[in-house]
């Protein structure tokens, strides 16, 4: 039998995964990232690739 503290435990968990996989959908799995570089024009790699 579940007690009151195990039951609380558990929903703040369901809580968790749902909002954080709510953040996901509304704010996307991408963003633009500006990146400031000395020298100027220096090349940025990301994964391996020069994009």
């Amino acid at each position: 039998m579940f007690t009151k503290k195990r039951i609380i435990i558990i929903i703040l968990i369901l809580f968790l995964f749902v909002y954080t996989g709510c953040a996901t959908i509304f704010k996307g799995s991408t963003e633009d990232v500006t990146v400031l570089s000395k020298p100027f024009k220096a090349k940025v790699y990301v994964d391996g690739f020069c994009p």
